[in-house]
């Protein structure tokens, strides 16, 4: 069958590759002392990267290797609130791991996406191992020279920071298109069929499979020799999936349907025409579906989360965002399947809190809610994963304070005006959280560090349930269950029936101390607080600082007031006082009387010019 309209040719190109090649470009093209070098490097590109690749940038980039306009603008818009609050050097450039940050954070929040080898500060160092896989798959003197080398070094812009999203956007769009002609192979169709919607929702069935099991290849192979009834029984959410793909090609049509009777549009950047007459899909048409649903699935994952943090929590220590591991068990033994990593596991992914010698090893749930385990969907270079709670209470504090440090007053104040957990609470500031606050702001200067591991740790105590501990750099990993070892990650039902023995045990061993213990409980979990401070970006200590505070500066005017208060009533006051018993005497008058006639020639002066 002739195609209804012209597919976009499929092309999944590895993310390292693309994250190399756009961040090479920019930053070579933004040295001041690099023209001759840039236009080397976009010959280079040109010349050197494999065609398909060369596709990918043109349409990501535009012609030229350049970000679309429109899309620049969007995505600069989302960006600079964060971007004011990054620590820069003296040309307003950000480091590499300040990039990544901003990435990672950025694709987590709009699209519940983790870019892996991105992650934030709490779970890979700079030079992550993660990282090093990714940017080494493909040609990787080339990409290690972009983000490793003279590039690096010369820091990124903030159109640097811009493109390079813009880029890692349109290839996750992108990136289903792959699995997508596997699934029209799957079920007997060409990509040059016009599909009607019968037989683009059987392809869309495939398709999601395809999308949920990712890297999977042999589960992917057992799941199709199943019946659709077997499906189901095995996959709990599978109706939800395959009602999701049906929502997003009703939306397909009546997007389409609005842009005909409007009169002009075109079908999602694909310059054809849909005709609604002709209720028959292409390729490119299935391509804009999955397009759509790439971007948009971590949000209808988000109701999942939301209820596994609610089942989690009740079993959590009044407030504490803690669930002793024995009663972690204890549901996963009651029918709660979710909760079976080990303790091994859990340890490796900074789950795992040990340092309560009374309550013994306690899951924090914050951790554990935004761990790679519950990623539903992992692919080779990014999971979809449940949402940062914490990142929204960040995202209002750098619209706030629009700077990289901020006063502890200020923060206070903001801080205390957000709300916590399921019932909207207030935030729970205690004096010993205010103390350690002000602690912080002492060990910087009278500041605090918005993107400290410090600060970090301090908005984790304050809402418990909503931000992860942060760990140093290094000392915990986001492995997946694969990556760990898929027998090792999960406990034996031995291991979980020991744990819960082990709690009961522990909880009538103590059962006369419980009270006590109970009643201190937001002052006694804080026993992890770890005082070592880790820095998103060295830049921070390297730029001229004001080493003063609001609260000192304010000091010191008030104390110079207090002085020139002293001196007023000290020395002027009987200085005029003598002035005036002189002028009582005229000692005074002849002099009074010429400065008041060189004061009156002065205004008549100034009044010539007025």
């Amino acid at each position: 069958m002739a195609p209804h309209s012209a597919a976009r040719p499929s092309v999944v190109v590895p993310i390292a590759l693309v994250i190399g090649a756009a961040t090479a470009s920019l930053a070579l093209a933004a040295d001041p002392h690099g023209t001759k070098r840039a236009a080397t490097a976009g010959h280079f590109l040109r010349a050197q990267l494999p065609s398909d690749v060369q596709q990918a940038l043109a349409e990501a980039l535009g012609v030229g290797f350049r970000v679309h306009e429109g899309h620049m603008l969007t995505t600069q818009a989302s960006l600079e609130p964060m971007w004011r609050t990054m620590a820069k050097d003296a040309q307003e450039r950000i480091d590499r791991r300040s990039l990544r940050y901003m990435v990672h954070r950025h694709f987590l929040q709009k699209y519940r996406i983790s870019i892996i080898g991105m992650e934030t500060l709490q779970v890979n160092s700079s030079s992550s191992a993660a990282e090093a896989k990714l940017l080494a798959e493909m040609i990787p003197n080339f990409v290690r020279r972009s983000l490793e080398g003279a590039s690096a070094e010369a820091g990124f812009s903030f159109e640097d920071t811009a493109a390079l999203v813009a880029v890692i956007e349109h290839l996750v769009e992108d990136h289903g298109h792959e699995q997508l002609e596997a699934a029209y192979k799957a079920r007997g169709y060409d990509v040059t069929d016009l599909l009607t919607r019968d037989q683009l929702l059987d392809a869309m069935e495939a398709y999601m499979l395809r999308w949920m099991f990712g890297e999977d290849v042999q589960g992917l192979a057992d799941l199709e020799k199943s019946s659709r009834a077997e499906i189901e029984e095995g996959m709990r959410e599978w109706g939800d999936f395959f009602t999701l793909a049906r929502g997003h090609i009703q939306a397909f049509e009546h997007q389409h349907l609005h842009a005909v009777a409007s009169e002009g549009a075109h079908s999602s950047g694909l310059r054809e025409a849909w005709n609604p007459l002709q209720p028959l899909f292409s390729f490119a048409d299935a391509q804009a579906v999955v397009s759509s649903i790439s971007t948009q699935f971590g949000s209808y994952w988000e109701t999942e989360c939301e209820g596994l943090t609610q089942v989690l929590l009740k079993s959590e220590r009044r407030a504490t965002g803690r669930v002793p591991l024995s009663r972690f068990y204890a549901a996963a033994l009651g029918g709660q399947w979710h909760f079976t990593e080990s303790p091994a596991y859990l340890r490796q992914l900074g789950v795992l809190d040990d340092s309560s010698s009374f309550h013994g090893p306690q899951v924090i749930a914050s951790n554990y809610m935004q761990s790679s385990n519950n990623c539903v969907v992992a692919h080779k270079h990014f999971r979809v994963c449940c949402a940062n709670p914490c990142q929204d209470y960040y995202s209002d504090l750098e619209a706030a304070i629009g700077a990289p440090e901020g006063e502890p007053e200020e923060i206070l104040a903001i801080v205390s005006n957000f709300s916590s957990g399921l019932e909207d609470a207030a935030a729970g500031v205690t004096k010993k959280l205010r103390a350690q606050l002000q602690e912080i702001a002492e060990a910087h200067h009278g500041k605090i560090p918005l993107h400290g591991r410090l600060f970090a740790q301090w908005l984790h105590f304050v809402f418990p349930t909503e931000c992860p501990f942060p760990y140093k750099s290094g000392s915990v990993s986001g492995l997946s269950p694969k990556e760990f070892g898929q027998d090792r990650s999960t406990a034996t039902m031995a291991e979980m029936k020991e744990a819960v023995r082990q709690g009961k045990e522990k909880a009538r061993v103590n059962r006369s101390k419980v009270e006590d213990v109970e009643d201190s409980d937001l002052d006694d979990y804080m026993d992890a607080w770890s005082h070592e401070e880790e820095l998103l970006s060295p830049h921070l200590w390297q730029r001229p600082r004001s080493t003063r505070s609001v609260r000192g500066t304010l000091r010191l005017v008030l104390y110079a007031l207090a002085t020139l208060s002293v001196f007023v009533l000290g020395v002027l006051k009987p200085a005029m006082q003598t002035i005036g018993v002189a002028s009582e005497h005229g000692y005074l008058s002849g002099w009074l009387g010429c400065c008041q006639q060189k004061e009156a020639r002065s205004w008549e002066t100034k009044a010539h010019f007025v």
